[in-house]
């Protein structure tokens, strides 16, 4: 893995640093989006994922996405998809989709804030062109 904190100004904390790696994974996941999105022939209406005890991790993940981010339940997600598929295999269920209905619970829905949204829009254009100048300059 490579990374590198890009327009770097002298008056940037630790605080900023940390902030700045949480929206850059966030930033990477939904560069990803359009992949799913074509394998599966429809749009992302709502992203399911693991919590964290961060509040602003989840908010920051729901305005990047610009989609509602619902938070399992469940806290280990890597047990709960094995298990699931041992039960598909198993025949229990008769598809994901069912295994998924009859087991998933939703701790909570954070909603996208619209004005984190639209501040989003600029930097997520920017990482995208780092992210293609970046992997450009190590081939």
């Amino acid at each position: 893995a490579t990374g590198a904190f890009l327009e770097v100004k002298p008056e940037h904390s630790r605080e900023h640093f940390a902030r700045a790696v949480m929206e850059g994974i966030v930033f990477e996941l939904k560069a990803s989006f359009p992949l799913f999105e074509k394998a599966t022939g429809q749009r992302m209406e709502l992203v399911r994922v693991v919590g964290s005890q961060n509040a602003l991790w989840e908010d920051i993940r729901a305005a990047i996405y610009e989609r509602p981010v619902e938070i399992s339940a469940h806290e280990d997600m890597v047990t709960m998809g094995t298990a699931l598929l041992a039960g598909l295999g198993a025949r229990i269920y008769s598809s994901p989709q069912e295994a998924i209905s009859m087991t998933y619970k939703s701790k909570r829905l954070i909603q996208p804030d619209k004005k984190w949204q639209a501040l989003y829009h600029a930097p997520f254009g920017r990482y995208l062109k780092y992210r293609e100048a970046l992997r450009k300059s190590r081939s």
